[in-house]
């Protein structure tokens, strides 16, 4: 299967005042180090965004973002993300607008806990306006009829518990090996934070803000969105790697659990491994992101590290 479902044009070309509304949302002061004009690889959805409405429409109250997505889950009520991850192409820069060809690229048809459906692979990918592939996203997303009604859990039913090594040697960039740690960060994911978020990756999805939207998910309170998780991780890689490492791959992230506001966000990780290429070092961290201790997702980020000849 390779269906493709539309072309799309971000509204908005990157601009340093929009990555900064982002950085300063995560807290992320490693950002700094790069420039002003730095574009994080975990924006590359953001500024892809298209309106949110065309002029002279309504702009409806709790409309999801624009994306082609929904034209492959509108067969069924209920779309959740289980995966997403994205690999990096040339650079994105400031002045560029955004454009992206998406495609469903598998359709499986499952039966879960939460309810009979499809699993809908997504592979899209983004270019500058010079036609240049700046990033390549693949998404599975669950689009199912839930057997039951969702109920909210309770934070302490979100996921498993997170064990991580704590007693292994911390992460080296001059020397980084398989095993070493990156102790990482935490940050309160408060209600404040998500709002700094959802304005500035332009996703006003209803259960972002909205804690009656939130239950229909069966979460207690907002939840935070992929694209943030992506940034999490990015952030951890570049805290860890340096001004001079470039991120060459984030995820794919396995989505366990929502990730809650007014929990304790901590995301780290641990070198998996070290591959030279050329005068770089590639490194492969598996990173974990919990909301107060309960794991909301897992998976790769990859980094490429300059090295001597």
């Amino acid at each position: 299967m390779n269906e493709f479902l539309d072309k799309i044009t971000g509204v908005d070309r990157i601009t340093p005042e929009a990555v900064r509304h982002l950085v300063e949302a995560l807290e992320w002061d490693s950002a700094g180090e790069r420039g002003s004009h730095w574009v994080p690889l975990s924006t590359y959805l953001t500024f892809a965004m298209p309106a949110y409405r065309e002029r002279g429409a309504a702009l409806v109250d709790g409309m999801h973002p624009p994306f082609p997505y929904r034209k492959a889950t509108q067969r069924r009520s209920r779309a959740l993300a289980v995966s997403v991850g994205v690999v990096a192409g040339v650079p994105m820069q400031c002045g560029d607008r955004i454009s992206s060809e998406w495609r469903l690229i598998g359709d499986q048809t499952v039966s879960t806990r939460v309810g009979d459906g499809s699993l809908l692979d997504f592979e899209v990918g983004f270019f500058n306006p010079n036609g240049d592939r700046v990033a390549t996203e693949l998404t599975k997303v669950l689009s199912f009829e839930p057997t039951v009604s969702p109920v909210p859990v309770r934070r302490d039913q979100l996921a498993p518990k997170s064990q991580i090594e704590t007693n292994a040697p911390d992460f080296d960039v001059s020397a980084p090996a398989a095993g070493q740690l990156l102790q990482g960060f935490t940050l309160p994911l408060t209600l404040q934070r998500l709002a700094m978020i959802v304005a500035a990756n332009r996703d006003f999805a209803p259960i972002h803000y909205d804690p009656a939207a939130a239950a229909e998910i069966g979460a207690p309170v907002p939840v935070a969105n992929s694209m943030v998780l992506l940034s999490f991780l990015e952030r951890l890689l570049i805290d860890h790697g340096g001004p001079t490492a470039s991120v060459r791959q984030l995820g794919p992230l396995r989505l366990k659990a929502p990730a809650v506001a007014n929990g304790l966000l901590q995301c780290r990780g641990e070198v998996s491994r070290v591959v030279r290429e050329g005068a770089s070092l590639d490194v492969w961290v598996d990173a974990t992101i919990t909301v107060d201790d309960a794991v909301v997702a897992q998976g790769p980020g990859v980094m490429s590290i300059p090295g001597e000849t």
